[in-house]
C-alpha cells in the first residue's frame, strides 16, 4: 500500500490499478494482459533471479491468493484509497513535534505570548533543516550516501546523507532585532530593556 500510494503522484486511477495488481505481484507475476487487452506491469525495477529465489511467493491456486484477492478487490478499501492519492502521512509532523520540544518542553509552563513566540522559533528551525535541507555532496559535487544494514530484508541499503543541522536563522534573527533596536527612526513606546544596547553588532556575526 505504501509503495502504491507513494508512486501514483496523485492519480487516483493509477493508484487503483497498482493496488489491484498486488495479488499478481505476490505470485511473482509482474506483467500481464487483462480481458480487455490492456497490459499491466509492476512499477518496480525488474527482479533478478536471485531476488526472485529469495522471496516466498504465493501460489495462484492457493487459499492465500483467494483471500488476498478478496481483500484487495473489496469495494470499501478501493473507495477509501481515493483519499490516499496525495500520499499524506504523519512523518513530517512527528519530526516537527520533536523539534518543538526543544523550545516548548512539557515540564515547563509558558504564557500564551511566550508559547506563540517559541512556536515561531520551532517553525523557523524546522523550515531551515527539514524543508530547505539538501543532500550533502562530495568535493566533486557527487551526492553522498551511507550504507545501512536493514534487519528486515537482511541486506545493505543506501540512505541519503543530508547537510549538517544548522541554526543560522537565530543569527539572522538576532541581527535584525539589533538593527531595529538601533534604528533612530523607530520609536519604542515601552522600553525593551533597562540596559543600554551595545553600539556594535552581536558578537555572533
Amino acid at each position: 500500500m505504501w509503495f502504491t500510494c507513494a508512486t501514483c503522484k496523485g492519480d487516483v486511477e493509477a493508484l487503483q490499478k497498482r493496488w489491484k495488481f498486488i495479488p499478481h505481484h505476490a505470485c511473482n507475476e509482474h506483467e500481464r494482459t487483462d480481458g480487455d487487452g490492456n497490459r499491466h506491469r509492476c512499477e518496480h525495477t525488474p527482479l533478478t533471479a536471485r531476488e526472485q529465489k529469495k522471496r516466498m511467493w504465493i501460489e495462484k491456486d492457493s487459499v492465500a491468493f483467494q483471500d488476498l484477492s478478496s481483500l484487495v478487490l473489496d469495494k470499501r478499501p478501493l473507495k477509501d484509497l481515493e483519499k490516499m492519492a496525495l500520499f499524506k502521512h504523519t512523518g513530517p509532523l512527528e519530526i516537527f513535534h520533536s523539534a518543538l520540544l526543544k523550545y516548548l518542553p512539557k515540564r515547563q509552563a509558558f504564557s500564551y505570548d511566550g508559547m506563540r513566540e517559541r512556536c515561531y522559533l520551532a517553525i523557523l528551525e524546522h523550515n531551515e533543516n527539514i524543508v530547505k535541507r539538501k543532500q550533502a555532496t562530495t568535493m566533486t559535487g557527487e551526492p553522498r550516501f551511507k550504507q545501512v544494514y536493514c534487519k528486515k530484508s537482511k541486506q545493505w541499503i543506501l540512505k541519503t546523507i543530508f547537510t549538517p543541522h544548522t541554526t543560522e536563522f537565530i543569527r539572522h534573527l538576532i541581527n535584525r532585532v539589533m538593527d531595529r533596536r538601533h534604528d533612530p527612526n523607530i520609536t519604542f513606546n515601552v522600553p525593551t530593556s533597562s540596559l543600554t544596547p551595545p553600539s556594535q553588532h552581536c558578537p555572533c556575526t
